[in-house]
């Protein structure tokens, strides 16, 4: 029996505001933010903790809750041809967390180079039940960084 089915780690979000939310999230907006040179905050579609994973589905935008200004840096052609959605499996290593997997635009299978590279995943994965919003890039909701 594996780690995630035996019940010694529960799924949690973390709340907005706590240290491990601020981590898990710096993780993923640090390398955006430098490739943008614009300050970016995200709202939060879906975040999962258990254990030492974690799994983030979020929308990237300004402080001031608008669009990312793509215009010269290396997502100016994505960003107009495919959602604009950040998606992230992060491990807990040493104490801090580092992205496994992080794709700032969505396609089709975003998921397919992670399961080449990690022989199994935790259970929440792929067993996710968030709102269709998300998957359209929705805007709504405020940031929660």
């Amino acid at each position: 029996m594996g780690l995630f089915s035996s019940g010694l780690h529960a799924q949690y979000t973390p709340k907005p505001g706590t240290a491990e939310r601020t981590a898990i999230l710096d993780v993923v907006r640090f390398p955006l933010q430098a490739d943008v040179n614009q300050s970016v905050v995200f709202v939060v579609k879906h975040m999962k903790v258990q254990g030492d994973w974690a799994f983030l589905i979020a929308t990237p935008e300004t402080k001031s809750s608008e669009r990312i200004n793509y215009r010269g840096t290396k997502y100016e052609e994505v960003a107009q041809e495919v959602d604009e959605i950040t998606i992230a499996l992060l491990k807990r290593k040493g104490g801090k967390w580092v992205a496994l997997d992080c794709v700032y635009f969505s396609g089709d299978v975003w998921w397919w180079g992670t399961l080449g590279e990690i022989p199994w995943m935790p259970p929440f994965y792929f067993s996710l039940s968030w709102p269709a919003e998300a998957a359209r890039g929705s805007r709504s909701g405020r940031p929660q960084t």
